[in-house]
């Protein structure tokens, strides 16, 4: 009994789904990349919350993920291809292994002119010009489609096998998780890379000092003489100390030049 109001929503929801599909989509779809996206963000360690990012991400899930899928998936676009290359005598003769045929078909077609129309879009969206958004989708396809595709085509499987109004449904879902994923992958990534340089510039702060540990202090002369040598010593020192301090300026955790703020 307590549960009724749950299934009553659930209900309504799926009449919605058939009564205004664009529209109960389009709203459903900005829901689920407004969570997503808020929380690549905190798995990144975003200080301040990107809502220039949140709004790409919404206004291409709520008015273009929508009238793109919509059509292929609920309308005859994804059955039609599946006719026409024969996978659908898979499907008929084995449907287990015909979905996942039809998941690949479907990700090596569709999905990657969706994903060229993502990257469009989501530039000029975010105030690229219709040039630089296009060479960001030349630069990004390739390596988008060979790393999505050991999720997408099980993850595009898997929402074949639902019931057709709640295909688009299940690859927002999924899309949820690919989010966490990548941000997860991409944090590890940045650390591990923020790691190396790290230790990289320690590695140089010790060489430096040991280059000036060779020579005594600039303002320390060397058994109290003004000679020759003596100058040239000092000079040489002097270089080294500021080499050293230059270094130490640009060390992780050290205050450098302009972290020092006046108000």
């Amino acid at each position: 009994m307590e549960f009724y109001w749950a299934a009553s929503l659930w209900a309504r929801y799926l009449s919605a789904l058939q009564t205004a599909p664009f529209i109960t989509k389009g709203l459903t779809g900005g829901c689920i990349k407004f969570g997503a996206t808020l929380a690549s963000q905190r798995i990144r360690n975003v200080t301040t919350t990107d809502w220039k990012q949140v709004r790409q991400y919404v206004c291409f899930a709520m008015f273009f993920d929508t009238p793109i899928c919509q059509p292929w998936y609920n309308m005859g676009g994804l059955a039609l291809l599946t006719r026409i290359t024969g996978v659908g005598s898979i499907m008929t003769a084995a449907p287990a292994i015909g979905v996942i045929f039809q998941a690949a078909l479907d990700q090596l077609t569709f999905g990657i002119i969706y994903n060229c129309t993502f990257y469009v879009v989501h530039g000029l969206i975010g105030g690229k010009s219709l040039a630089g958004s296009v060479d960001t989708m030349k630069k990004a396809i390739i390596p988008c489609t060979k790393a999505s595709c050991g999720y997408w085509i099980p993850a595009t499987g898997l929402a074949l096998s639902m019931p057709s109004d709640l295909v688009i449904l299940t690859m927002n879902i999924s899309g949820f998780f690919w989010t966490v994923l990548q941000s997860l992958l991409t944090k590890k990534i940045e650390e591990a890379e923020a790691a190396k340089r790290a230790k990289g510039k320690w590695h140089m702060l010790g060489s430096v000092f040991m280059m000036a540990g060779s020579t005594p202090h600039p303002t320390t002369p060397r058994h109290g003489s003004d000679s020759e040598d003596n100058v040239e010593s000092g000079t040489r020192a002097g270089h080294n100390w500021r080499v050293a301090h230059h270094a130490l300026l640009f060390l992780p955790g050290v205050p450098g030049p302009h972290d020092c703020h006046t108000t």
